[in-house]
Protein backbone atom coordinates (compact mmCIF):
# COMPACT_ATOMS: atom_id res chain seq x y z
CA UNK A 1 0.00 0.00 0.00
CA UNK A 2 1.30 2.86 -0.85
CA UNK A 3 2.05 6.34 1.67
CA UNK A 4 -0.53 8.13 0.41
CA UNK A 5 -2.81 5.54 0.57
CA UNK A 6 -2.07 4.93 4.20
CA UNK A 7 -2.21 8.66 4.80
CA UNK A 8 -5.78 8.67 3.28
CA UNK A 9 -6.93 5.86 5.40
CA UNK A 10 -5.77 7.22 8.42
CA UNK A 11 -7.41 10.36 7.83
CA UNK A 12 -10.80 8.09 7.62
CA UNK A 13 -9.95 6.17 10.49
CA UNK A 14 -9.50 9.58 12.46
CA UNK A 15 -12.66 10.99 11.10
CA UNK A 16 -14.78 8.31 12.40
CA UNK A 17 -13.40 8.61 15.39
CA UNK A 18 -14.16 12.07 16.14
CA UNK A 19 -17.77 10.95 14.62
CA UNK A 20 -18.17 8.18 16.53
CA UNK A 21 -16.95 10.11 19.65
CA UNK A 22 -18.63 13.49 19.93
CA UNK A 23 -15.18 15.04 19.15
CA UNK A 24 -15.94 17.57 15.68
CA UNK A 25 -11.91 18.62 16.04
CA UNK A 26 -10.52 15.69 15.55
CA UNK A 27 -13.47 14.75 12.96
CA UNK A 28 -12.29 17.91 11.26
CA UNK A 29 -9.04 16.59 11.63
CA UNK A 30 -9.17 13.74 10.24
CA UNK A 31 -11.41 14.73 6.87
CA UNK A 32 -8.88 17.46 6.63
CA UNK A 33 -5.95 14.56 6.03
CA UNK A 34 -8.03 12.43 4.38
CA UNK A 35 -8.75 15.17 1.63
CA UNK A 36 -5.09 16.54 1.12
CA UNK A 37 -3.89 13.02 0.98
CA UNK A 38 -6.36 12.38 -1.55
CA UNK A 39 -5.56 15.19 -3.76
CA UNK A 40 -2.29 14.38 -3.94
CA UNK A 41 -0.41 16.04 -1.45
CA UNK A 42 2.74 14.43 0.62
CA UNK A 43 2.22 17.19 3.61
CA UNK A 44 -0.73 16.66 4.64
CA UNK A 45 0.55 18.78 8.43
CA UNK A 46 -2.59 20.78 9.19
CA UNK A 47 -2.95 24.52 9.77
CA UNK A 48 -4.37 25.71 13.01
CA UNK A 49 -6.51 27.92 11.34
CA UNK A 50 -7.79 25.46 8.35
CA UNK A 51 -8.94 22.74 11.44
CA UNK A 52 -10.80 25.29 13.24
CA UNK A 53 -12.61 26.30 10.16
CA UNK A 54 -12.89 22.59 8.80
CA UNK A 55 -14.61 21.80 12.54
CA UNK A 56 -16.93 24.93 12.19
CA UNK A 57 -17.89 23.20 9.19
CA UNK A 58 -18.75 20.03 10.50
CA UNK A 59 -20.51 21.43 13.31
CA UNK A 60 -22.78 22.99 11.04
CA UNK A 61 -23.45 19.93 9.11
CA UNK A 62 -23.94 18.29 12.62
CA UNK A 63 -26.46 21.11 13.93
CA UNK A 64 -23.89 21.48 16.70
CA UNK A 65 -24.34 25.10 15.32
CA UNK A 66 -26.38 27.50 13.80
Amino acid sequence: MSNRRVKEKTGKVKEGLGWATGDRQVEAEGHLEHRKAEEGEEDVRLDEREVKAEERRVRRSHGDMD
